[in-house]
């Protein structure tokens, strides 16, 4: 799988969007393949658009990641170091990393296991494109890069440069492909490639406030969590090994990429307030 660009006769921003970032969400390529579909129709106004896969590797074998999560390998320490043996995402992550460099904006698309409403992640750059993304795009989760580093929406964020990723949905459900489809488009849209009408839409925005990282080989969830389910104060939402652990005691929140853990220092959720 190559990537694909699009010029436009005038000259303009130049956007990246990124799909198979992780190998089993299919929902961003097949998204992808219908908006394309529509360039090569319509074409562009102006600018560059690329369109680029992410782990080709773990896509063609339908798994998340070959060795580790490349949406964690745009730090400097894996793209510069000079460690004798690099991962196959390190690899990767160097490969893309230049093309990052050369846009002006990313929109990265993504799928979740579970059943959710579509969100979007970003910092204050993105604000334009985010309050123009489809309404079905409920919330918008803010500050999440002061808690983990070397995702590719960081990375853009450390350029000062746009940065944007999309949770449209579940893996297998067709609604979410159509998110990820309509709201590709008005990115371009707000970027300037192309001519649609894009409309203001309210949503749900959260400011990210913790994210927990196991002590242990063993961490458990009391429940299934959707994404932004309210949190009561102090109510116990797993265990490492044999720690309870319990939302704070002080304010609401809500807890977003919940997910059981086998190994320590993995990241099991991350807390949030609506701001």
């Amino acid at each position: 799988m190559k990537i694909r660009r699009f010029f436009g006769p005038k000259t303009g921003n130049k956007s990246a969007i990124f799909f198979g970032v992780h190998g089993n969400e299919p929902v961003g390529r097949e998204a992808v393949e219908r908006v394309i579909a529509t360039l090569e129709k319509e074409k562009i106004l102006s600018g560059v658009v690329s369109f680029i896969p992410g782990n080709l590797r773990a896509m063609h074998h339908n798994k998340k990641q070959i060795d580790e999560n490349l949406n964690r390998m745009f730090t400097n320490e894996h793209l510069f170091g000079n460690s004798s043996v690099l991962s196959y995402e390190e690899i990767r992550a160097r490969e893309l990393a230049p093309e990052l460099m050369l846009h002006d904006a990313l929109f990265d698309v993504h799928s979740t296991d579970e059943d959710t409403d579509p969100f979007a992640l970003t910092d204050r750059k993105g604000n334009f494109v985010i309050s123009h993304l489809p309404a079905s795009v409920k919330s918008v989760l803010y500050g999440i890069d002061q808690f983990h580093s070397g995702s590719t929406d960081w990375f853009m964020h450390s350029m000062n440069k746009i940065g944007i990723c999309l949770e449209c949905g579940q893996h297998k459900d067709e609604k979410a492909v159509s998110v990820g489809e309509d709201a590709i488009l008005s990115f371009l849209a707000c970027m300037g490639h192309i001519d649609r009408r894009i409309e203001s839409s309210p949503r749900v925005h959260c400011e990210a406030v913790n994210i927990y990282t196991t002590k242990t080989d063993k961490f458990t969830l009391t429940k299934t969590y959707p994404e932004f389910t309210p949190l009561k104060k102090g109510e116990h939402i797993g265990t490492d090994g044999e720690e309870k652990i319990f939302a704070p005691r002080t304010y609401d929140s809500l807890i977003v990429f919940s997910n059981p853990c086998e190994k320590a220092g993995e990241e099991a959720f991350v807390l949030a307030r609506e701001i």
